[in-house]
């Protein structure tokens, strides 16, 4: 399962990345309810790159979705870390996608 979302990078004079994320990332997941980060493959979708202070929408495949307190649904928000508290996105599940075979 994928979650389709909308994120936002943290602009990099507030504290955010100072490059930008690409078809490769990998993320700390930290979603709103969750007492622990997942770790989860990001994709862009209709971009290669997003920079930071920029908005677009990512699908989000958590490597082990099993291990949440709580179901992600839509409305649901969540941040990226990088280190152990430095947020650097921001973002909202806007549905989920069934995976493709």
């Amino acid at each position: 399962m994928s979650w389709l979302a909308r994120l936002t990078l943290v602009r990099t004079d507030e504290g955010g990345r100072s490059g930008p994320i690409g078809q490769t990332y990998r993320a700390l997941v930290y979603l709103q309810g969750e007492h622990e980060g997942h770790d989860a493959f990001v994709r862009l979708v209709g971009r290669e790159w997003l920079f930071p202070g920029e908005t677009g929408e990512v699908l989000l495949d958590l490597f082990h979705p099993e291990l949440l307190d709580h179901p992600v649904v839509e409305g649901r928000e969540f941040e990226f870390r990088e280190g152990a508290t430095r947020a650097v996105a921001r973002g909202e599940i806007l549905n989920s996608v069934p995976a493709s075979r």
